[in-house]
């Protein structure tokens, strides 16, 4: 997983990011959109919290290997 630079591995990491994350943003996320790009889903959210530039729209970037997510970049 990338985020702000950073790649992520594996389940316990990207928990603790995913906690990380909402402990020090508050934020919430609605989804507007998905699609299918370049064999990968994209999904577009309006991400609201407590950031400098809140609201912001980012695409998170899935890549899927059968029903299992392989990987996902988010991007602004």
């Amino acid at each position: 997983m990338q985020d702000e630079g950073h790649t992520m591995k594996g389940l316990a990491t990207i928990q603790r990011w995913k906690t990380e994350t909402k402990q020090k943003y508050r934020h919430t996320m609605e989804p507007l959109a998905a699609v299918q790009k370049d064999g990968k889903t994209v999904v577009t959210v309006r991400l609201t919290g407590e950031f400098p530039g809140s609201p912001i729209e980012l695409q998170f970037v899935f890549g899927l290997e059968g029903d299992r997510i392989s990987s996902l970049e988010i991007l602004p």
